[in-house]
């Protein structure tokens, strides 16, 4: 096979390079094993969907067995330093960009997720946060009730140094003071502030809502389930997208 002919040469490569990478393995310590094997699963399966290959084409790349491959991309199989220099060289990268990508998983990982609830109804904010709580996904949850209030907190996170600019921002169209729409297009025209995904979360249905909504440049518009179970469901979908499927920015 034609990366079976080229082992001898990654040995080379392995030797002159081993140094630099167990430098960038090393710091990995401070972080769990399985967060490590998490962050790697990650980046080979998205370098390997990038290339068009399946996990049996990787494996016949890599000479590895292709049951070996599933277990790597679920995380469940350590990888010596060895093996994830053949899977570099099948996915045509290389042993520190793989790791580089790993390590950057591990932290948006183990970092909370800054989340901005626009919120006026105790039982929505209760039904977010417990259904966050149930994920395991570690969050912190800054609640505004009102749009005023929303806006001051975003001011702060971008005029402090002690300000945390969310990663997402959790909209309700039906606030006091200031709409949801309000909120969403002083978001939107701050420099600052644009790049921070906007989802709005809402009771309502209305067509000219939705489209008013798009047109502020909102990124999502969820009309919310009335029953608990789904908007749980509903919750869960909307974390999963926002921050394994999509790259948001600071994560």
């Amino acid at each position: 096979m034609q990366y079976a002919r080229k082992r001898a040469k990654l040995v080379i490569y392995l030797s002159n390079r081993s140094a630099e990478v167990k430098d960038k393995l090393a710091k990995n310590h401070e972080s769990s094993t399985s967060d490590l094997s998490a962050g790697l699963a990650d980046v080979l399966k998205r370098q390997r969907l990038s290339l068009g290959l399946n996990q049996a084409q990787l494996a016949e790349r890599a000479g590895l067995h292709r049951s070996y491959i599933s277990e790597v991309e679920r995380g469940s199989q350590n990888i010596t330093i060895e093996t994830l220099g053949r899977l570099a060289e099948a996915l045509e990268t290389s042993v520190l960009t793989l790791v580089e990508g790993a390590n950057k998983n591990v932290r948006s990982l183990t970092r909370p997720i800054e989340i901005l609830l626009v919120e006026d109804n105790e039982a929505d904010i209760y039904i977010l946060k417990h259904s966050l709580h149930n994920l395991k996904v570690p969050t912190n949850v800054t609640v505004a009730k009102d749009g005023k209030e929303a806006l001051d907190i975003l001011a702060n996170s971008t005029n402090t140094e002690s300000g945390i600019t969310p990663d997402i921002i959790l909209l309700d169209l039906n606030v006091p003071k200031k709409s949801g729409h309000e909120v969403l297009s002083e978001v939107k025209s701050n420099p600052l502030l644009k790049q921070v995904p906007v989802v709005i979360l809402s009771t309502s249905n209305d067509k000219a809502d939705i489209e008013k909504s798009y047109a502020l440049q909102a990124n999502t518009f969820i009309t919310k389930p009335v029953n608990q179970k789904d908007f749980q469901d509903t919750i869960a979908l909307l974390v999963e997208y926002w921050f394994v499927v999509a790259k948001v920015p600071g994560t």
